[in-house]
């Protein structure tokens, strides 16, 4: 990674974004603005394409070109699964596509770009803004 201020943006703010939700894509263009690198998950790909509305291919591939995405590794894989494992035995239950975007973050030195704060109450993980 970069040096600097890097961010993983979560799919709740690429979403909105290609909604045309102000809130999303002026987070999205600060991001941009702002970060030295700007991520996302190849899990958060899955769920954008999971949720296309017809006529929204040409809008997602230019978000998609405006940021580097990052593949689940080993790694990240298995740290997710031990982020829900341990949640667990807290009880509770987070989803596995949350906590495979909280391990990219955390693999990857990353600060998250979320409007679902609440849905990664994993320490360690920072937040942008």
């Amino acid at each position: 990674m970069e040096p600097g201020l890097n961010l993983l943006l979560d799919s709740t703010e690429m979403i909105d974004a290609l909604r045309n939700r102000s809130k999303g894509r002026n987070r999205i263009n600060e991001a941009l603005r702002v970060a030295n690198g700007v991520y996302t998950s190849a899990m958060n790909v899955a769920e954008i394409y999971g949720g296309m509305r017809p006529g929204e291919e040409t809008r997602i591939q230019k978000l998609l070109d405006s940021v580097r995405i990052l593949p689940v590794t080993f790694a990240v894989a298995k740290l997710a699964g031990e982020l829900r494992s341990t949640r667990a035995l807290l009880g509770r239950t987070h989803s596995i596509q949350d906590m495979i975007v909280a391990a990219t973050a955390l693999e990857n030195g990353l600060t998250l770009v979320t409007q679902n704060r609440k849905d990664f109450p994993i320490e360690g993980l920072t937040f942008w803004p």
